[in-house]
């Protein structure tokens, strides 16, 4: 019997504890996504043709281009 066996003699459940942390972990970063995604394409909303063209991204590619960088930066501080 190793320590592992013990822990899960103690607390059965352990496993099911370990896939609802991760389910629950995933649920919150889906919703942080969600909300950064939507505050960077509101902002972008805002700007009229001229200022997005400047920026390089038409109206149209709001969406896309908020969730570029949401990932990028996901990324970046996850490594």
């Amino acid at each position: 019997m190793n320590v592992n066996d013990n822990i899960t003699t103690l607390n059965p459940n352990a496993a099911n504890d370990d896939v609802k942390a991760t389910s629950t972990a995933g649920f919150v970063n889906g919703i942080t996504r969600w909300i950064q995604i939507s505050g960077i394409s509101r902002s972008l909303h805002q700007l009229d043709d001229r200022t997005l063209e400047d920026i390089g991204i038409s109206r149209y590619e709001i969406r896309e281009y908020a969730e570029k960088l949401v990932d990028n930066d996901n990324s970046k501080s996850a490594a």
